[in-house]
């Protein structure tokens, strides 16, 4: 894909582009694609596979830094478990955890 190709979004330094060649469901696919790389969207929630998060999923999911989730993550009663240096969080256990905080204000 070159550079030439037409932008379809943009946020701030992000671009994605998509090649006009591809079959409308192939660009589409691309472009959701490029667009979860780039951290525009999520993670695939359909995803059966994912049960627990790293941290830098925890940045895409609540669109905030590198700093911040570590703060987030070490909060009281926050789902984590440790192995070994590794922090990671329970699909379950935060989908709980923000359900029961929705209303609330957070700040580190």
């Amino acid at each position: 894909m070159s550079n030439n190709s037409p932008i379809i979004w943009q946020e701030g330094m992000r671009k994605i582009r998509y090649d006009p060649s591809l079959s409308r469901k192939e660009r589409e696919a691309q472009l959701r694609q490029s667009a979860k790389e780039a951290g525009i969207l999520p993670p695939d929630e359909n995803d059966n596979d994912i049960i627990l998060y790293t941290i830098e999923d925890i940045q895409r999911i609540f669109k905030i830094g590198r700093t911040k989730a570590y703060a987030l993550v070490a909060s009281p009663g926050f789902p984590t478990i440790k192995i070994k240096k590794k922090t990671l969080v329970p699909k379950k256990q935060l989908n709980k955890w923000i359900d029961q905080n929705i209303g609330k204000t957070w700040s580190f």
